[in-house]
């Protein structure tokens, strides 16, 4: 771990504003017992980047561990109050502190927040990354229409675009509408010519027929599919287990993975992940 720190300590050097460079150095303090030098050095971060939502999550990571826990939480509430006041008209912003808030179980604060999302004036700033961010936030917040209906202006507004698109065929699919995560799975590719490996997993998902991703987590994921489909769950669980290290919190990699690891009669690890999807994605079916 002291190599760790040293070789983070040398990336920083390198690259100053670098959030994996910063967030290693953390991770090898607190793996070292530094806890508050880990917490002080996340501050410092935070403060020469302070428009990079990553460096202020890196800080609230830190917050939520402190010891007792009313502590951790109050101090968790008084940062994500700083971030709404101080970032009041971003949308990455608005959602990092709504989501403080839902970890430190103040729902009413969290909403408050979220409300701020639907106006159009921040609504219209939201890029792919923060909408799904902002559906997911909306779902765990009990408000599953406001989020479809924040979706649908998106659906109408860029109907070409292949991220939106994945956005929004994952939304069915993890609801159980199958058959209109592939209703807008065949319109996506039918309209746009950006067959992002996104688009194509989430197509092959919904059982529309696409060309595999060539490599990576979403080749991993379709791979998986492959694996399931061809009766061989063993194959399957190995494919979604490479996929989630790629992208630890990924939904659909959590999802797939329980359902083989169910077909290989490891139930009480299913219910695991499942447990832990559940609590990112209350909606996954």
């Amino acid at each position: 771990n002291t190599e760790l720190l040293d070789a983070a300590d040398r990336a920083l050097a390198i690259l100053p504003e670098s959030t994996d460079a910063a967030s290693a150095r953390v991770r090898a303090m607190v793996a070292l017992g530094q806890r508050d030098a880990a917490l002080e050095s996340a501050l410092d971060f935070a403060a020469r980047v302070p428009n990079d939502p990553e460096s202020h999550r890196l800080v609230l990571a830190l917050l939520t561990g402190l010891d007792p826990a009313a502590t951790a939480n109050a101090r968790v509430r008084e940062y994500a109050a700083t971030l709404e006041r101080d970032h009041a008209d971003d949308p990455r912003f608005l959602i990092l502190a709504a989501q403080a808030y839902v970890q430190v179980r103040e729902p009413e604060l969290a909403a408050q927040t979220a409300d701020k999302l639907l106006t159009p004036e921040i609504s219209e700033q939201l890029d792919a990354a923060s909408l799904d961010d902002a559906t997911q936030l909306l779902d765990i917040l009990g408000r599953r229409q406001a989020a479809d209906d924040l979706l649908e202006r998106f659906i109408q507004s860029q109907p070409g675009s292949a991220a939106i698109a994945s956005i929004s065929i994952e939304r069915a699919y993890k609801q159980g509408r199958i058959a209109l995560a592939a209703q807008r799975a065949a319109a996506a590719l039918a309209s746009t010519d950006d067959q992002s490996p996104e688009l194509l997993m989430w197509a092959r998902l919904s059982d529309v027929e696409a060309a595999a991703p060539a490599k990576g987590y979403h080749a991993l994921i379709v791979q998986g599919l492959d694996a399931l489909a061809n009766r061989d769950p063993a194959a399957a669980a190995r494919h979604f287990d490479l996929a989630s290290r790629e992208r630890p919190d990924s939904r659909i990699a959590m999802h797939l993975r329980a359902i083989a690891l169910d077909r290989l009669g490891n139930p009480r690890d299913a219910a695991r992940l499942r447990e832990r999807l559940l609590r990112l994605a209350p909606d996954y079916t």
